[in-house]
């Protein structure tokens, strides 16, 4: 079985020596049907088709509409990411991996909307499309079946809700945040494990982020607030995902003694980039355990929550959104 640590440290972009490989990643491919269904791709990648388009034309447009420079990065990043995800959809096997023929097989007309005249206009049309996405990927997640395909519908509805979530907190497009990165993985046909794995999964790295926030507290001589605020949080966060562990009928692992970091702990400019890494593990946790939750069940909807309420915490310390979160 996976040590604790394996289940962190896979996540992370960091080359770590001795990091135990991703339970994902390396997880046997599932048994049976792996292909979402054709209706679900096909809705799915018209939305993604029009994010691509907007936030395409937001990213051209930046200057002459005298957006801020971070928005329009972020909408260059976030068209990057629509179109791969558009290409994914589209394709005959979405859960094929890296070496996926990616020729569509599904045919979509020619985006009819009316462009935007102006940064008001294109940043209004941007929140719509995210909060239609969000809104489709939300349904069919909740109705798909375990299995590689919910984590596809995972990933997607993390990436849109974060989507609808910056543009909510950003309305003006002033600061939204550190641009999507393309990540570490790509849909493969894996099977996603129990919903118990992915909760002890999601325990420790919540112990991870608990350890490392701790120990840059420490390091910081107690001036870092915003961590000791963070930790209080994190420690809530905790406790539920105990509790539903109990609740399986499981005893919840106890934190290790220490945790490797990833970034040179002793080094007070790596904090905040070690932070948004130990986040993103965390988000990536959330991601998969919805996707390892039955349909329509209380547990998944608990998941979707984690997934809102942790989507847009690594971008506030400077680590991008992977395109496909949830994959390690």
């Amino acid at each position: 079985m996976p040590t604790r640590r394996s289940f962190l440290f896979a996540a992370l972009t960091f080359a770590l020596v001795g990091c135990a490989p991703s339970p994902l990643v390396n997880a046997p491919r599932a048994r049976g049907s792996l292909k979402p269904a054709t209706d679900a791709l096909r809705a799915a990648a018209l939305d993604e088709q029009a994010l691509a388009t907007l936030t395409g034309t937001i990213a051209q447009q930046g200057e002459p509409w005298r957006l801020s420079t971070a928005m329009t990065a972020w909408c260059s990043g976030a068209t990057t990411a629509h179109r791969e995800h558009l290409t994914t959809l589209v394709r005959a096997d979405p859960l094929g991996g890296v070496n996926a023929d990616d020729s569509p097989v599904i045919d979509l007309p020619a985006t009819t909307a009316v462009p935007p005249q102006d940064a008001a206009g294109a940043l209004a049309q941007l929140a719509a499309g995210y909060a239609t996405a969000a809104d489709h990927c939300r349904s069919t997640l909740m109705a798909a079946p375990t299995g590689p395909g919910s984590l596809l519908w995972a990933s997607l509805y993390c990436f849109s809700t974060a989507g609808a979530a910056t543009l909510a907190a950003h309305p003006d497009g002033t600061s939204p945040g550190t641009p999507p990165v393309a990540g570490q993985a790509v849909p493969t046909g894996i099977s996603v494990g129990s919903r118990d794995d992915r909760l002890a999964a999601l325990l420790s790295r919540i112990d991870a982020l608990r350890y490392g926030l701790e120990t840059m507290i420490g390091r910081s001589g107690g001036a870092r607030t915003d961590m000791k605020q963070r930790r209080t949080a994190v420690d809530n966060v905790r406790n539920q995902v105990a509790a539903q562990i109990t609740a399986g009928s499981a005893t919840p692992a106890g934190p290790a003694i220490d945790y490797e970091l990833p970034g040179d702990v002793t080094n007070p400019t790596s904090w905040d980039a070690i932070w948004g890494e130990l986040e993103a593990a965390v988000l990536s946790a959330w991601v998969s355990l919805a996707a390892a939750s039955d349909a329509d069940s209380d547990g998944r909807r608990s998941a979707m929550a984690g997934i809102d309420a942790q989507c847009l915490v690594p971008g506030q310390h400077g680590v991008g959104l992977a395109w496909w979160p949830g994959w390690v």
